[in-house]
């Protein structure tokens, strides 16, 4: 298999990790922006405003929430696709490394490590494993 075809095949779900990592990321951001809650407003007068700020921020956590569950089973359906492809390789360093560095989406330093290989090795046999496929 052609290396970039191969690379470009295999991170669908790495690139979908990213996009739940994000809106995750998002998610807390908008958490932070709720405010407080539990506040007793029972001897301060209160002014109110057509517009619920909290609700409003809840509602969007809500929705990106959603999202992020339909990412959740794209990147299910997505790691299923890049295992069938990496399980017709022998076991292997090459398909170790595929395995973890396009299922498990760890680094390729944490890969490295695990393996007690040097990084620049790592990326050689990451190359053959592709080109194997």
């Amino acid at each position: 298999m052609d290396v970039e075809k191969g690379k470009q095949l295999l991170s669908k779900a790495r690139k979908i990790d990213m996009e739940i990592a994000d809106k995750k990321d998002l998610i807390e951001a908008l958490y932070t922006c709720v405010g407080l809650q539990g506040i007793s407003y029972d001897k301060i007068s209160v002014v109110t405003s057509p517009e619920n700020r909290f609700e409003a921020i809840m509602a969007e956590i809500d929705l990106h929430k959603k999202e992020v569950e339909k990412l959740q089973k794209q990147k299910a359906k997505a790691i299923r696709e890049v295992q069938k492809k990496i399980s017709a390789l022998e076991a292997s360093p090459e398909k170790r490394i595929l395995t973890s560095f396009y299922i498990g989406c760890h680094s390729m330093l944490e890969i490295a490590d695990a393996l007690g290989y040097e990084i620049s090795y790592c990326y050689q046999l990451r190359k053959k494993g592709i080109e194997k496929l």
